[in-house]
């Protein structure tokens, strides 16, 4: 199984199965909830593809000054925080890790349908996790 990971305070996770070729899961989970179901459930995954925002410049400004910047500077740099720990938490498991420098692409839903048959209802940190799947299987990563 692949496995695909968007981590922060709103986690998202996709699981696939190569055999049938089939996203089993897309989810969104806090990141404690995320932690556990990899390394619990998913402990035989053949890869755990994170993305890792600590592969970016530093730098974030976006025009933003003040108040708004410093937000901002939190919210990257405690996502950066979490992938960190999630990448070393996993490898610590004795799982593959790989992580891969987030990207600007986003799926939405018709795009996430046009490469996955999922039913359920997917939020775009779980489509962020099924794109990084993507990016693997078809060796584009």
């Amino acid at each position: 199984m692949i496995v695909g990971v968007d981590p922060g305070r709103k986690t998202g996770v996709s699981v696939y199965l190569p055999g049938p070729g089939t996203l089993i899961r897309c989810a969104t989970m806090d990141w404690w909830s995320a932690f556990a179901y990899i390394s619990g459930e998913l402990g035989a995954a053949k890869a755990v593809i994170v993305e890792d925002p600590a592969q970016n410049a530093p730098v974030f400004a976006r025009g933003l000054a003040g108040a708004p910047l410093t937000r901002l500077a939190q919210n990257v740099g405690a996502n950066k925080q979490m992938a960190t720990l999630l990448i070393e938490g996993l490898k610590r498991e004795g799982m593959k890790v790989i992580p891969v420098r987030p990207s600007k692409e986003k799926w939405d839903a018709d795009s996430f349908q046009e490469h996955f048959t999922y039913n359920g209802r997917t939020s775009q940190h779980a489509r962020d996790a099924a794109r990084l799947v993507h990016l693997y299987i078809t060796g584009t990563l």
